[in-house]
């Protein structure tokens, strides 16, 4: 009876075999992918037009998720979560949750096309491109006050 209520507070050796044996299995599948490029042979039965992309995409979930698999039996039985309490797996799992919020961020920023501010040059301060736009305001004003000196006929030198 009192072996059919326990509770297991560490790995036991053979928890920590099969373990090791897995992760054997999931680093052999990783190699595997990469040598025969399982993604660009995924990606040439599917109809797209961009078969090297779909490719590479491909291959990049495959080897992510594979990772992920292995992270999760590292923490899993060599950390130990497996065998603790409640609260500490909520922690390990959402840890888990983020790392594909993370990716997906990521992924996110890095392909965004940034625009260029018009007013802004390649080594230019803030303040040098704020003093070019006063300086094009100045000299507009400075035009449309000429020209509209010249059009009511005023004498140079008078005042109003």
């Amino acid at each position: 009876m009192a072996a059919h209520g326990t509770h297991q507070s560490h790995p036991s050796q053979k928890d920590l075999i099969l373990n090791t044996l897995r992760l054997a299995v999931l680093m052999t599948l990783t190699i595997l992918a990469y040598v025969f490029d399982v993604g660009h042979h995924i990606a040439s039965w599917l109809p797209i037009a961009d078969k090297a992309v779909a490719g590479s995409y491909l291959n990049n979930i495959i080897a992510v998720t594979i990772a992920m698999v292995k992270a999760y039996y590292v923490v899993m039985i060599f950390m130990g979560v497996k065998f603790t309490g409640p609260l500490t797996r909520i922690w390990a799992w959402a840890g888990f949750v983020w790392f594909p919020l993370m990716l997906i961020i990521f992924g996110d920023y890095t392909t965004r096309n940034w625009e260029q501010n018009g007013g802004w040059t390649h080594g230019a301060s803030d303040t040098a491109a704020y003093r070019s736009t006063v300086d094009k305001a100045e000299k507009r004003l400075h035009e449309e006050n000429a020209h509209e000196h010249e059009s009511h006929g005023s004498p140079a030198g008078g005042g109003h």
